[in-house]
């Protein structure tokens, strides 16, 4: 196959038709979690997830709208949803139990709310933007740390960086950027010799999974655009250019790395090969080095072949979570993060190559 801007058009409206599926199946609540492949269909979808569903909102709403009025009544159904679930205290939980609070997933949740604030100016979703806000900024230390609702507790992953981004894009309380800052600063701390980041992955001292290493670059490099740190942007596109040349010397992006660049893993993560498409088509953006450019588009031709095209609509459209399909990332499963940052990546290309979709 021969990318070509059709073959990226018609991948992107397959990628928002699943996830009106899993829409659908929430019962119009959010998006469902997953798919999981080896149950009978009835079982088989999870239930709405709070975070993902948060940032889905964007790509409904602007990112990948298309002057839908259906997307943007999904979009605004979604964020209606998120009001309707979030604690009194203002977090949002960690995956679909609704038992513990989460403040990384707290935070992507307000990518959506702010999308759906910007366009609807209504007053609940302020509501619910001021006691999430509020309550992040009660989970950071004096030293800057997130102290709780963290996904492994006492473990400030650089991934946070990505937590810290939202709250620097809008303002409600006069502590809020300090605070933010003083955070970002004391993740910055694990940046190192080889343009990678200590503690990048789910567990400490562990390879990063390219999930949460674009979630550790993107963070970074989007609060360094916002706090006008050249320094925090120029170490991100280092970091994205010696990425780019591992990927072509070992001719794949692989699901995992250690702080080296080494490959930790024989599978990939299709997750992260979304994330890490649209996070080099924003680097080319910045500085249009030709190699983030080339990559993302190889990236992208390869994704676009693992996309699921069946009759089905159950299926039509999703990517399996890994490649292999029984790869360690969320193995013989489809899930909705996978589709929303497959959209993102086409946003971005788009933006990188205008005459090429005009």
């Amino acid at each position: 196959m021969s990318l070509e801007p059709g073959l990226i058009l018609e991948a992107e409206q397959l990628a928002l038709g699943w996830l009106k599926q899993a829409h659908i199946k929430a019962n119009y609540n959010g998006f469902c979690h997953s798919k999981k492949l080896w149950l009978p269909e009835s079982i088989s979808w999870e239930k709405p997830y709070p975070e993902t569903t948060g940032y889905l909102i964007e790509n409904f709403l602007r990112f990948n709208n298309g002057g839908s009025v259906e997307n943007s009544s999904i979009g605004l159904r979604a964020a209606d949803w998120l009001c309707e679930i979030q604690a009194s205290e203002g977090y949002f939980f960690s995956g679909v139990k609704f038992i513990t609070p989460s403040a990384f997933n707290t935070s992507q949740v307000l990518f959506g709310l702010m999308e759906a604030h910007n366009i609807e100016g209504v007053h609940s979703y302020k509501k619910a933007l001021d006691l999430a806000i509020r309550w992040l900024l009660g989970q950071i230390g004096l030293d800057g740390k997130w102290e709780s609702g963290l996904y492994r507790s006492g473990y400030f992953a650089s991934y946070y960086s990505r937590a810290i981004w939202p709250l620097l894009c809008i303002e409600y309380f006069p502590e809020q950027r300090e605070k933010a800052t003083e955070s970002l600063d004391l993740l910055w701390e694990n940046t190192n010799n080889y343009y990678s980041f200590k503690d990048w992955g789910f567990n400490p001292s562990k390879p990063g999974l390219s999930h949460t290493i674009a979630y550790t670059i993107e963070g970074f490099i989007e609060s360094g655009v916002v706090l006008n740190r050249q320094e925090m942007i120029n170490y991100c596109l280092n970091s994205l250019e010696v990425l780019c040349k591992v990927i072509k010397k070992d001719g794949r992006l692989a699901a995992k790395y250690n702080t080296r660049w080494q490959a930790c893993s024989f599978s990939k993560c299709v997750t992260g090969q979304a994330q890490i498409i649209s996070l080099l088509a924003k680097a080319f953006q910045i500085s249009p080095n030709s190699i983030y450019k080339s990559t993302a588009l190889t990236l992208m031709e390869e994704m676009i072949n693992w996309q699921i095209k069946l009759i089905n609509k159950s299926h039509n459209g999703a990517f399996p979570a890994s490649m292999p399909i029984y790869g360690a990332y969320f193995p013989f499963r489809y899930v909705n993060w996978t589709n929303k940052f497959f959209l993102d990546a086409c946003y971005q290309i788009k933006k990188v190559m205008p005459n090429w979709f005009s």
